[in-house]
Formats: structure tokens, sequence, C-alpha cells
């Protein structure tokens, strides 16, 4: 009995020294497949399979993004958002949209190093190829110009289902 209790408080701690004794630079690093980390106690690696689906990894960058500011927030799928203003329908790209994002913690997240800031438009772009989204803004159409393919980074962006439980709406 003395035993059992000696090796479940020993596997405790151990358990427990990982957490507290990881310093900031040997705090985990997240590959696409697999988390590593480090211990001091005792100088050793651990490799940890990432097992999150493509949406499930988007879905906690966004919400890194969504705790650390206001400007971006997530909300149920197909929820009802109160648009004011005109309504202009858009579509683009991943890679646009990881630079719309880009450009968004550029400008509401000084938080964010710039390689965090990379890391999380990334992964962030990758539940879809393309992205359809909704603008309501005081005035869409004298922003935009007749031939420009990007939308005006202006009012309130709906991103209706853009996993299939989930909204992203930016405000701008």
């Amino acid at each position: 009995m003395t035993t059992v209790k000696i090796k479940t408080t020993l596997l405790l701690f151990t358990l427990l020294s990982f957490g507290a004794c990881t310093s900031e630079e040997n705090r985990p690093t997240n590959s696409p497949n697999e988390i590593t980390i480090d211990s001091n106690v005792s100088n050793q690696k651990f490799k940890l399979a990432d097992e999150r689906t493509i949406d499930e990894k988007a879905l906690d960058a966004l919400t890194n993004i969504q705790v650390s500011g206001s400007a971006l927030y997530l909300t149920f799928a197909n929820s009802y958002h109160r648009c004011k203003g005109e309504i202009g329908t858009y579509t683009i790209t991943d890679t646009e949209f990881e630079n719309v994002l880009l450009d968004l913690l550029e400008r509401y997240y000084p938080n964010f190093s710039t390689e965090e800031k990379a890391n999380l438009a990334f992964i962030a772009k990758l539940p879809k190829s393309e992205y359809t989204f909704t603008i309501c803004a005081p005035s869409i159409t004298t922003l935009t110009p007749e031939d420009s393919i990007v939308p005006p980074q202006i009012g309130m962006w709906i991103f209706q289902s853009y996993t299939v439980d989930t909204d992203l709406v930016i405000l701008w």
C-alpha cells in the first residue's frame, strides 16, 4: 500500500515538473504534426503527436488572436450578425485571407511577434482554399474601385461557416 502511494507521488511530481521547469526559451515548439517539450529536470525532449484536425488547429490560432484583442471574434456557425450600412459579398483565396490576417495582426495586435503573426495567419488560412464573406460598412461602393479585386478593409467582415461549427467576424 505504501509502495503504491510512493510511486503515485513520484509520478505526479515528475509530471508536474515538466510544466514548472520549462524556461521561456524551452517552451514547447509546435510543428504541423508534433509538439516537442523540453525538460530542464531530465534534459530530455519528448515529442507528442499533434492529432488535431486542420480545422481545430485553425480555430486554436484564431482563438489565440481573439483573446488577445477585440478586432476578431468567433461565434457559432450561421449566427445572426447585425449589419449596418451597405452590404457586399466577396470571395478571396486562402493566400489573400492570410495577407488580410497579417494586416489585421499588424494593425491591432502589437503583442505578437512577427513570427507569431505569420504562424497564426498561416495556420488560420488552412481550412479552405477560398473564403466567401460579407462586408457591412457605411459606404462600400464609394471606397472600392470597379477594377479592384481586394475588398476594402472597413466595417465588419463576416465569414459565415468559417468551419462547420464556427463563424468568423473581423472588425476593421
